[in-house]
């Protein structure tokens, strides 16, 4: 083989691996330093390509982590709704048996007074008090004969007592099912979360170490040192999130002007509403008036359709008040002292599924905090949007809660942060980090409501 061949076959191999390289590169693996290398500007493009793929793994990751947290949260608050309910459920049905109960009883003095001034048998007696319910038409009307027409009553309202114990009895059945149920449904949403939680956790450590040998390589492309690039690549994703703030604030804006729409068109119905039902509520007090003055007049008077209109009597309704605007929570409250409560907690780990006191996940640290102020709330931060976002984003105050969603609603809610002022939040982020307070992140993803505790 020439010289010429050679240098041939060689140049075919080199240009097989670049391809080779590049492919790889395209399927999100870790650019590694092999082949010939391509002109530094290809390369570098290439590179900053894998670090931007990356970007997107490690919030898909991050996005996976938060979800698992959140099922398990949810799992948990349809548990506390579960035993409340059981709980509730049980309390009226021992108080239904203990009316019932007595209701028996009173019905049982009263066989023995009867019996005593009747000398009825004994076996009457004892098949009227111990029977269950009175339900059977023959035995009410034995207890009628045996005690008198007095017992007819009381037998009547025993069986309505017993009926409404058995209702409740069912009831209270069912929810203690449902309570059951639900634990063993949280019980199985734990298993699943934790491992998926678990996979998430080991993806985003992979991301992360990716990204970290991303930046070496550029680092020597560029001939810079790896903490400058580092320094770049901050300012690089500083600017996509402030790009992201920008356009979610167009949004939220948008969102404010339409609900302030919609306000302002609920407040003018119920305000022409208000109206109308003042005007029919005047006419007919005219017309009232009318018939009470026809009905009052001599036959020799002049005829109604002759008469005067009567005016009618009494005080003229008042004008129509303007509709109250959209209720908005008061400022203060539990916000401010919800805030202080967690900068005491600034240190302690993210734990998943944590409620404290050595660790805590995203809305547990919002549910104990809220506890040791003496209101509860939801354990999820789905249900803590649900139940109480009510001011726009815009008009936020130290100690509301500021909610992230996968889907732009309040049921693809998956985070929660105390806003703690400026352009800072305080929050329990991820595993490997702890309570602290840091700047708004995925301001794309934020909620345009805040909840005012």
């Amino acid at each position: 083989m020439n010289n010429a061949d050679q240098f041939g076959r060689l140049k075919r191999r080199l240009a097989a691996m670049s391809v080779a390289v590049a492919m790889t590169l395209g399927m999100g693996a870790i650019p590694l330093a092999v082949g010939a290398p391509s002109a530094k500007p290809d390369r570098i493009a290439q590179l900053e390509s894998a670090i931007a793929r990356n970007r997107v793994k490690v919030d898909e990751a991050q996005l996976n982590y938060a979800q698992t947290a959140e099922d398990f949260a949810e799992a948990t608050d349809a548990l506390n709704a579960a035993t409340a309910k059981a709980s509730e459920s049980a309390k009226k049905a021992q108080a239904a048996k203990r009316e019932a109960d007595a209701a028996k009883a009173k019905l049982g003095r009263l066989a023995v007074a009867m019996y005593r001034q009747n000398s009825s048998g004994l076996s009457d007696l004892a098949a009227i008090t111990e029977s269950d319910a009175f339900r059977d038409a023959a035995l009410k009307e034995a207890a009628t004969d045996a005690l008198g027409n007095q017992a007819d009553s009381q037998t009547q309202g025993l069986m309505a007592l017993q009926n409404v114990a058995e209702v409740l009895r069912d009831k209270a059945n069912r929810a203690a099912k449902a309570k059951k149920d639900a634990a063993a449904s949280l019980a199985t949403t734990e298993k699943t979360a934790r491992a998926q939680a678990q996979d998430a956790l080991d993806e985003l450590k992979k991301l992360e170490s990716q990204r970290e040998k991303i930046i070496v390589e550029l680092a020597r492309e560029r001939e810079v040192t790896i903490a400058e690039e580092k320094a770049r690549q901050e300012k690089v994703e500083q600017e996509r999130q402030a790009a992201l703030a920008a356009a979610a604030q167009r949004k939220r804006q948008e969102q404010e002007a339409l609900a302030a729409q919609q306000a302002a068109a609920r407040a003018a119905q119920q305000a022409a509403d208000q109206k109308a039902r003042e005007q029919a509520a005047r006419a007919q007090a005219d017309r009232q008036a009318r018939q009470r003055a026809a009905a009052e007049q001599p036959s020799d008077a002049v005829s109604p359709s002759n008469a005067a209109p009567v005016q009618p009597t009494g005080q003229p309704a008042p004008a129509p008040q303007p509709a109250a605007p959209p209720s908005r929570a008061a400022s203060g409250g539990y916000g401010p002292a919800l805030l202080e409560w967690a900068k005491t907690k600034t240190g302690l780990p993210y734990v998943w599924g944590g409620t404290g006191p050595n660790g805590y996940d995203c809305s547990g640290l919002v549910y104990a905090g809220m506890r040791e102020l003496g209101k509860g709330v939801q354990r999820s931060a789905a249900a803590q949007y649900n139940a109480y976002a009510n001011v726009p984003f815009s008009q936020k105050q130290p100690g509301d809660l500021v909610f992230w969603s996968n889907n732009g609603t309040g049921n693809g809610v998956y985070h929660v942060a105390i806003y703690s002022g400026g352009n800072t939040i305080l929050m329990a982020p991820r595993p490997g980090s702890s309570v602290g307070t840091f700047n708004f992140y995925n301001q794309n993803k934020i909620m345009p409501f805040v909840a005012r505790l």
